[in-house]
């Protein structure tokens, strides 16, 4: 009977060291499991680090765009910009285009303006004229044949032709004088369309304006004479032949109105 109660208790005892060994082991397995648990936070950390460095990246990236390629760009369109605009100039003129305008009614115009837009009316197509077109006339002391060098930028170097390319002059100062034959029936008449040999010019033969004879500047229908040029005869020597009240020649016949361009 003792030893019976000597088994039960040593049976007892063997089983509460099997519990203890296996509680201590459950607990290490814990933590282990915790310490499992820190490594994974801590690889969490480093992972939203690395995240939040490749929102920076993008984010420089995206500054350097902004700050470079597309400024760039834009600085290139300005720079193509200005030499398309500083490409727009006057160099390219070579010569100064005669052309026959309308054939008078009166010796009223408009004055320069109203005869200026008369002849931009009648300006054949193809030739764009960038800078002037100006009807071939003395209207007063301040505006002459002569002085169109300086109130127009006329170039006097360049050679006058017709629309067809026909010489009329070699240069501007060979249409204002007294031997100016240049302007004669073959280039006048056939190639710069006057109708008949007479167009006014209310000048006399160096360019300089006579005022009495320019139907007030161009502006009265009223009875009077202007400055006209027979040019199959004797080049700009002037006539003063013109009628102002219908335009026309000693024959009667409507002078044409010549123009310039350029």
């Amino acid at each position: 009977m003792k030893s019976r109660k000597i088994i039960v208790l040593i049976s007892i005892f063997t089983v509460f060291i099997f519990c203890f060994s296996a509680c201590s082991g459950s607990g290490d397995d814990g933590s282990g499991s915790s310490e499992d648990l820190l490594s994974v936070d801590g690889n969490g950390e480093t992972d939203g680090d690395d995240e939040g460095d490749t929102s920076n990246d993008v984010d420089d990236d995206d500054h350097d765009d902004d700050d470079g390629s597309d400024g760039d760009a834009s600085d290139d369109t300005d720079d193509t910009s200005s030499d398309v605009s500083g490409d727009s100039d006057d160099d390219s003129v070579t010569e100064i285009i005669m052309f026959s305008g309308l054939d008078l009614t009166s010796g009223n115009l408009g004055g320069r303006a109203g005869a200026d837009t008369l002849c931009t009316d009648a300006k054949p197509a193809g030739f764009d004229c960038p800078n002037e077109i100006l009807a071939f006339l003395s209207v007063d002391a301040d505006d002459e044949l002569r002085d169109m060098e300086t109130n127009y930028g006329l170039d006097v170097t360049l050679p006058i032709n017709a629309t067809d390319g026909t010489l009329v002059a070699e240069n501007f100062a060979k249409i204002i004088s007294e031997d100016a034959t240049v302007l004669e029936a073959n280039a006048i008449l056939d190639h710069v369309g006057i109708s008949n040999s007479y167009f006014p010019t209310g000048s006399n033969a160096d360019g300089s304006v006579d005022e009495t004879l320019t139907c007030s500047g161009w502006t009265s229908d009223a009875a009077g004479n202007f400055h006209d040029v027979d040019a199959m005869n004797q080049g700009m020597v002037p006539e003063g032949s013109g009628d102002c009240i219908d335009g026309t020649d000693p024959g009667g016949f409507a002078q044409t109105l010549l123009c310039l361009c350029w």
